[in-house]
Parts: structure tokens; C-alpha cells; sequence
């Protein structure tokens, strides 16, 4: 049941990705950065934001802030379990895909290129 709930969840992750204003080209489908040998570089966008409490990482193969993030959200679902606190953290997310994705597109904090 709960994975079906997570399926379920990120289909509409990528749903709504793709409605975003500057249209997030996920035809190819979403890579991870564990798929690092097909990519030459790898980047780590880091986000500080006091008026959201943002304050996170995150490592991903794509040079669009924005396809990071639905990058990251793809491996943590693959890496984590489906506890009802990963579950409820994920419909979080979703909820606030949009506001997410807009904090991405003016660019993280620090950018690191590997």
C-alpha cells in the first residue's frame, strides 16, 4: 500500500513539473546522482533561505537548478523507506512543489561543479 502511495506521489511530482512556468523537459526521464557515468559533471546546489527555514544540499547531475531537485527527490524515495513520516514528508513536497521549484530557479546559495 505504501508504495503504491509513493508512486502514486511522485507521478504527480512529475506531472506538475512538467505545467512549471519554465517547462522542465523530463521526457528523457529523471537520472540520479547514482547514475553519475552517464553525466561528465555533477553539481551540488547548496540552499540557505531564512524567510523559508530552508538550509539543505543537494547533489545532482543536471546543470538546471530546478531538474536537481526533482532529481534529489527521485533518490530519496528510492533510498529511503516508506515510513508514514517519509510518506507525510513526501506529501509535503508535493504540496509545495511549486514554491520548491521557484526558490531553485534563482539558483541555490553556493554551487559546486564536480
Amino acid at each position: 500500500m505504501n508504495s503504491q502511495i509513493v508512486i502514486g506521489l511522485y507521478r504527480s511530482i512529475l506531472r506538475q513539473s512538467k505545467t512549471y512556468p519554465n517547462y522542465l523537459d523530463i521526457s528523457k526521464g529523471i537520472m540520479t546522482f547514482r547514475d553519475s557515468k552517464y553525466f561528465k559533471n555533477m553539481y551540488v546546489d547548496t540552499y540557505i533561505s531564512e524567510s523559508y527555514y530552508i538550509e539543505t544540499t543537494i547533489l545532482g547531475p543536471y546543470k538546471n537548478t530546478q531538474l536537481n531537485v526533482i532529481s534529489w527527490i527521485k533518490n530519496e524515495i528510492r533510498e529511503r523507506r516508506s515510513t508514514n513520516n517519509n510518506i507525510d514528508a513526501l506529501f509535503e513536497v508535493h504540496r509545495d512543489l511549486g514554491e520548491i521549484l521557484t526558490i531553485a530557479g534563482y539558483g541555490p546559495m553556493v554551487r559546486d561543479e564536480y
